[in-house]
């Protein structure tokens, strides 16, 4: 794709771009229409579409945010801006359209490519100076939109420790403590969740070690894992206190917590923290340990044990 930043008064120089980026301003002069009218953002976009032949024009409103036109559809798009805290906007502009050439190289819809750069955007203009957003950041901050909207993809928080590393970093330098907690978590039930939503209350992301089907096995004998490993991650993806799980295949997570290095590392109540496994390692870091009361009566051994019991018992309909 051609995604350009325009300059002066005549686009016809940008005609058969696949993306022009004009803030209001910009848009009125291209167009010879009063700058200082209040010209609708929607009729800037279809008039300069006409008249340059341009197929996607973007049209940066400031604090209002922005609106995107696709002249071969007619789809109008339009986003408030997302920052939270604004310091300067210095650099805002080349971050939308660095991102967005990003996306739509990578064939994404405008839609989706104006919802990348407008997350972009709003890190931007949280930092002082010109500055860059670097990769993990944006890899973060839409994690964060997913999780903030309630609809993240399970599969987007199943990550390699490499990712969660850069993940970590950026939460670092924005002074969020990471929560680590571990676990086999065969059998998800009602204790498991009550368990997570406390742990990721100790802090502001809650990162999840789970043992790999081997490991699984020698720690709890030859019948286990009931459910696999990718199946016991993808349950786990789907809680809404579970921001990211990793596999480790190790007899414990001690490697796992010494490559990560979490703030808080969370247990289970039953364990003294002398036999938390990482807890000198985090506490030497200046980390905290948090010990987790399990709920009564709900594990998974319990609930095998009930249906083995159970075995051959007919269950109604």
């Amino acid at each position: 794709p051609v995604v350009i930043d325009p300059k002066g008064r005549d686009y016809s120089m940008y005609a058969g771009a696949t993306l022009i980026t004009p803030n209001r301003k910009e848009a009125c002069e291209a167009l010879g229409w009063e700058n200082n009218v209040n010209w609708p953002a929607k009729d800037l976009a279809m008039a300069l579409s006409k008249t340059y032949s341009i197929e996607n024009i973007l049209v940066t409103l400031g604090p209002e945010g922005m609106l995107g036109l696709n002249s071969k559809t007619g789809e109008i798009h339009t986003l408030p801006a997302k920052a939270r805290e604004v310091f300067d906007v210095s650099g805002a502009g080349d971050t939308v359209v660095s991102i967005m050439a990003l996306a739509l190289g990578a064939k994404s819809t405008i839609a989706d490519a104006m919802g990348y750069a407008n997350v972009a955007a709003g890190r931007v203009v949280e930092k002082w100076g010109t500055q860059p957003i670097y990769r993990e950041e944006l890899i973060e901050a839409l994690d964060e939109k997913a999780r903030r909207t309630g609809f993240p993809s399970t599969s987007s928080k199943i990550k390699t420790v490499a990712q969660i590393k850069q993940s970590i970093g950026v939460m670092g330098k924005r002074k969020k403590k990471v929560v680590f907690t571990n676990g086999c978590f065969d059998l998800l039930h009602a204790g498991h969740i009550s368990y997570l939503e406390e742990a990721r209350g100790k802090g502001d992301l809650l990162v999840i070690g789970v043992n790999s089907d081997a490991s699984l096995r020698k720690l709890k004998g030859e019948t286990r894992p009931i459910v696999p490993c990718a199946q016991r991650m993808r349950l786990l993806a789907a809680l809404q206190a579970v921001d990211y799980i990793v596999e480790f295949g190790d007899d414990t997570p001690a490697a796992l917590i010494s490559e990560l290095m979490p703030d808080v590392l969370a247990k289970g109540a039953d364990y003294e923290v002398h036999q938390i496994v990482g807890a000198d390692t985090v506490m030497n870091a200046g980390g905290k340990v948090e010990r987790i009361p399990f709920v009564p009566g709900l594990s998974t051994s319990e609930i095998v044990k009930r249906i083995q019991e159970n075995k051959g018992v007919t269950l109604p309909d």
